[in-house]
């Protein structure tokens, strides 16, 4: 036991050397690095909104990865929408069956964002602009079913779609006359 307490007394007394060594350069180092990573994060995401979007960009991300999808994700926001774009060589599989898979990942991240975020926010996903071409797509399909409606002169129903592409048919088809849509 003598033995060990001498052999400790050195080491102490070694390790308390390097330390009060040591001890001037690591706060001097290390602190200011750390504080500007922080500063350059806190300027970056200083609101709750851009946090909330980042993390959630982050989170849908995991998730494509977790499809076998490698990815990128730019986030834009404007008053209280977030919109996440999504860069991937596999876009088709991300987009899905008419932007089944989209929308599905779409339901997932607004979800996610709610609860991370108290506020009233909406979030989009989109993929290589695959929802400018939709609602393109969706418009001319708006003003050919009206036609459709006219030649038929009776009423022509469409399949399911969500929300915010019903959307789209109404009001392409509001501006038509003799036309009502339900």
């Amino acid at each position: 036991q003598i033995q060990p307490e001498e052999v400790q007394e050195p080491e102490e007394k070694t390790i308390e050397a390097e330390s009060q060594e040591e001890v001037p350069k690591t706060p001097a180092t290390p602190q200011p690095a750390a504080e500007a990573e922080f500063e350059e994060e806190h300027t970056v995401y200083e609101s709750p909104i851009n946090s909330a979007a980042k993390n959630t960009a982050d989170y849908i991300s995991r998730v494509v990865h977790e499809m076998n999808i490698p990815n990128d994700t730019e986030i834009s926001i404007k008053d209280t929408t977030v919109t996440i774009e999504f860069h991937a060589e596999l876009a088709a599989k991300i987009i899905g069956k008419r932007g089944q898979t989209l929308n599905a990942l779409q339901e997932l991240a607004q979800n996610y964002f709610n609860t991370i975020y108290k506020s009233y926010g909406t979030v989009f996903l989109d993929v290589e602009d695959y929802r400018e071409k939709r609602r393109e797509t969706l418009e001319s399909l708006a003003v050919n079913m009206a036609k459709k409606a006219m030649r038929t002169d009776g009423p022509v129903k469409m399949e399911p779609m969500p929300s915010f592409e019903r959307k789209i048919m109404h009001h392409v088809l509001s501006r038509m006359k003799n036309i009502e849509t339900s």
